[in-house]
């Protein structure tokens, strides 16, 4: 504690993960899992088991934890470490989330109607992509290309000239059955933005594409994607290469499992009884298939929905699996509840411990691997950006007066504080509840001796989990 800091009460607000289902799972069946690997030759990649390994002590307070009292009434709030993982865990993937949305409202996207694109892959080039990282932005480059270039021409056949856009990328690699599966979300303005004069800032002009318009582009998307793979010669040798590949990507792509009590067979469904039949679906408006691309535009928020905006920004930027769909039954298989019901029927989906395991190694990227992309007018290097962005110009006008004074630029806060992330997404005050202040005082706990006496001080006792040794049966592929 620094000097002059209350001491802190037994009272104490805890925040850990509520379900520790996901930890404990990990914990009995990751090293049972990575064995097996091991003896089939085909070891798991050291950032999939470092991953799976710090998400288990994510939030245990017994790994040290973050302490904001109140200097008022000494009231602590007491929050666990995170592991600051970004492919699986659920608690920093929502806070990333959450902070990555706020940013894109306040600070990217401008007041203007906004349209998702989501592009769907065929299964061969999934796999590819799960390895091939510059395949991927390739692939990127000419879809964007090919959305950009119909809303220009479209602008230009009104007369307007010199028409720009801007989007915003996510690329998701999870489906909704967990399994692996590359697309991307795009946010793009529903129009271009043109400049009438050099002296004139860039203002907005709207352009919406129709279900037509759709199926011409996922049609030029299909033929472009075909000419690049086959100028990198990928459609003579394969588009996955034997070295590169693990057999848990493979299944996770196919829907199947290597792991668990039917190996190589596609996991076990539940399905809802349907009186009147499973009708076959049609394709939405502003959707279009075409050679296993699938291309939907169907989603649209008008220029002052900005809170809708913030949902639209969460949902392509949130981590792929929700606890509160994960249960364990008696027999101890997990049960993972599907959002919506497939045409099927299927609302649910029962996995083996291993195999749900399993599931989760293929859903981890590669370590350095950017998958949020600017592009257009919201790229960083744009000249249009500052005049385009939120409050732009502004702070353009502060980072020269800054640079003209010979002072170091400031640095544009993305991360929230604790406190106040809990009080933009939740609705909870930052004041105590004892007191009302809004003071604080922050402290972080390390060291174990340290962290076991605090915590037996506020009257709890734990230690870290502990990872259960491998066991058998041996391999079964």
């Amino acid at each position: 504690m620094s000097p002059g800091q209350p001491t802190p009460s037994g009272d104490a607000l805890l925040h850990e993960p509520r379900n520790e289902l996901l930890p404990t799972l990990l914990s009995e069946h990751l090293e049972t899992v990575a064995e097996r690997c091991e003896e089939a030759g085909q070891p798991l990649p050291g950032f999939v088991l470092r991953e799976l390994r710090e998400l288990v002590g994510c939030g245990d307070l017994s790994l040290g934890f973050y302490r904001a009292t109140c200097t008022g009434c000494g009231l602590d709030r007491i929050v666990g470490f995170s592991c600051k993982r970004r492919s699986l865990c659920p608690r920093c993937g929502g806070r990333r989330m959450a902070q990555r949305a706020l940013w894109w409202r306040q600070r990217i996207l401008p007041r203007v109607p906004v349209r998702q694109w989501v592009l769907t892959l065929p299964v061969p080039l999934r796999l590819r992509l799960a390895w091939d990282d510059d395949l991927r932005k390739a692939i990127l480059a000419v879809v964007l290309r090919t959305i950009f270039g119909h809303l220009k021409r479209a602008a230009k056949k009104r007369g307007l000239r010199a028409p720009r856009c801007g989007s915003i990328t996510a690329t998701q690699r999870f489906g909704s059955a967990l399994n692996l599966n590359i697309h991307f979300h795009i946010l793009v303005p529903d129009g271009v933005f043109v400049r009438r004069s050099p002296r004139h800032r860039p203002h907005f002009v709207s352009v919406k594409p129709t279900t037509e318009d759709v199926q011409l582009i996922v049609f030029k998307i299909a033929r472009r994607v075909h000419r690049l793979l086959d100028r990198r010669g990928l459609l003579e040798e394969g588009l996955c290469p034997d070295e590169q590949e693990h057999p848990f990507h493979r299944a996770s792509v196919s829907g199947r499992t290597v792991l668990g009590e039917r190996p190589n067979q596609p996991v076990a469904r539940l399905q809802q009884l349907d009186m009147f039949g499973n009708q076959p679906t049609k394709l939405p408006r502003r959707c279009a298939l075409f050679r296993g691309f699938n291309l939907h535009a169907g989603v649209r928020v008008g220029r002052h929905q900005r809170d809708r905006l913030e949902r639209l920004c969460r949902y392509i930027a949130r981590p792929p699996l929700a606890l509160d769909r994960l249960k364990q039954r008696k027999d101890g298989k997990i049960l993972l509840t599907l959002k919506r019901p497939w045409s099927d029927g299927t609302r649910a989906l029962l996995f083996e411990p291993e195999a749900f395991v399993e599931r989760l190694c293929a859903l981890i990227w590669k370590p350095r691997v950017n998958t949020v992309h600017y592009h257009g007018i919201f790229a960083s290097g744009s000249a249009w950006r500052a005049e385009v962005v939120p409050d732009g110009v502004r702070r353009q006008k502060q980072a020269r007066l800054r640079r003209a004074q010979g002072k170091r630029l400031g640095f544009d806060e993305r991360w929230v504080p604790w406190l106040s992330m809990l009080s933009h997404v939740f609705g909870h005050d930052e004041r105590c509840p004892g007191c009302g202040a809004k003071r604080w005082v922050y402290d972080a706990v390390l060291g174990p001796w340290r962290v076991r006496r605090e915590l037996l001080a506020m009257g709890t006792d734990r230690s870290p989990r502990e990872f259960a040794p491998a066991r058998g049966p041996p391999s079964l592929w």
